[in-house]
């Protein structure tokens, strides 16, 4: 049992630690504070969960057998269809009712190479860390009513690099909820994709980028924060999508 536990603790230390040591790094020195030395950095600091779950499993279970587990085997062309059209709708229906609720002048902005290179590391940044390897874990231990729930907290927790290093406003309470919500959707995902993790990698690069394409973010709607609660009040929609499956496996 400790050895399990050392296994979840050094990924979540991992996890938590790198990007602080990228900060630091960007912060104080010089070389890394612009240019490629700083887009370097910014990507290992957002790839951490990625990292820290294969410093674990190559202790452990080895690489190779745990990306052909979670990105070969029961690989699926519609489950990863599906993974990329639910929060696009999710996040359409979102944008169309603040839209019009807000009398919002445009629909839909353009984004920078830069900030489609940035978004597009979702592919593989994150996920084969949280739910590829936390998430599976937490399954052994919890009720799976709390998986997504404790997922989501720690997901949201880990967020605190990109507030240090000034480029997420969201407050945080509002950002919890969104992250332990999105979880539960994720959590389903997972399951009907048995284990397979590409779907969850492209659910997070279609959330990125459309949540950018569509500017939820407050920091885009002079502090306007109704665009982010629509989005997070259509969220709930995950809560039910887990309850229906649990009421289908019961």
């Amino acid at each position: 049992m400790w050895k399990e536990r050392k296994k979840v603790f050094s990924f979540l230390f991992l996890a938590f630690v790198i990007p602080l040591v990228c900060i630091v790094f960007m912060r104080y020195c010089s070389v890394f504070q612009t240019g490629i030395g700083n887009l370097l950095l910014y990507g290992i600091e957002g790839a951490s969960p990625t990292i820290a779950a294969f410093i674990v499993v190559g202790r452990n279970e080895g690489i190779k057998s745990f990306l052909k587990k979670k990105i070969k085997d029961n690989f699926s062309i519609r489950i990863c269809f599906l993974g990329m059209i639910i929060p696009l709708l999710i996040l359409t229906m979102g944008k169309i009712i603040s839209y019009f609720a807000l009398a919002q002048d445009v629909f839909f902005h353009s984004l920078s190479m830069k900030k489609l290179l940035i978004i597009s590391w979702a592919l593989i940044a994150e996920e084969l860390g949280w739910r590829g390897f936390l998430q599976e874990w937490l399954e052994n231990y919890y009720k799976e009513v709390f998986v997504p729930l404790i997922v989501g907290i720690v997901w949201a927790l880990w967020h605190y690099h990109f507030i240090l290093g000034g480029t997420m406003e969201i407050p945080y309470l509002a950002f919890l909820c969104g992250c332990i919500l999105e979880s539960y959707g994720y959590f389903v995902l997972i399951k009907i994709a048995r284990g397979n993790v590409v779907p969850a990698c492209l659910w997070h690069f279609t959330g990125n980028l459309f949540f950018n394409l569509y500017r939820i973010d407050p920091s885009w709607n002079h502090g306007n924060m109704i665009p982010y609660h629509i989005v997070n009040v259509m969220y709930c929609f995950y809560i039910m999508a887990f309850l229906l499956y649990k009421k289908k496996r019961e």
